[in-house]
């Protein structure tokens, strides 16, 4: 019976083990990262997705759901950046959905 155990037991070791191995944090560059900011408070980087308009050119859209935006009378309404997918760190813009301060 105990050589069962450590049968059952070095196999789940080595199941472990080649998991763990096989499971590690994903990032596209780690030498050179690709830092963005946004306004303090915000919540920059809440939700972070790929954005190709054309082929050529990716950029990356950053949510900050505690943003202020130009809209009248709303406050931390949240906002969606626009940052161009580059070596480096590159300016981000704010991606315009709405002007208005009407829901319906």
């Amino acid at each position: 019976m105990a050589s069962a155990a450590t049968g059952i037991g070095r196999w789940a070791l080595a199941v472990f083990l080649f998991t763990l191995a096989c499971c590690y944090g994903f990032n596209l560059d780690t030498t050179n990262p690709s830092v963005y900011s946004g306004p303090p408070g915000s919540y920059f980087g809440f939700a972070v997705d790929f954005f190709t308009p054309v082929p050529t050119q990716i950029n990356i859209l950053v949510g900050a759901p505690k943003a202020n935006t130009s809209q009248p009378n709303i406050v931390e309404g949240g906002a969606v950046y626009k940052c161009p997918w580059n070596n480096g760190a590159g300016n981000c813009e704010q991606f315009e959905f709405d002007k208005t301060e009407s829901i319906c």
